[in-house]
């Protein structure tokens, strides 16, 4: 169940993501960027609704941070490979 609910989670994720780059022309470095900024939002009213409000389970609660958490994980290493590699582009 619960590894459902993740992959449904991480989906949705994705499935936003494309929704909002789909008509738009922009370079991945930006692209990852805006995606890490709105992921930072999502956590913040996620905690919010959790802490304050208290309408979400903690279950659930976990399972987002969860997976917020390892998306932004892996913006960063994508971020950083296009630094790398824009940094030895400019080196040679």
């Amino acid at each position: 169940y619960e590894k459902k609910m993740q992959g449904v989670i991480e989906e949705l994720i994705d499935l936003e993501n494309e929704r909002i780059h789909v008509l738009t022309i922009t370079s991945k470095d930006v692209k990852f960027k805006l995606e890490r900024q709105k992921l930072v939002e999502l956590i913040k009213q996620l905690q919010f609704d959790y802490l304050k409000k208290r309408i979400v389970e903690s279950k659930v609660y976990q399972l987002k941070m969860e997976s917020y958490n390892r998306r932004i994980g892996e913006i960063d290493e994508k971020l950083a490979e296009i630094e790398a590699k824009t940094a030895l582009r400019n080196v040679r």
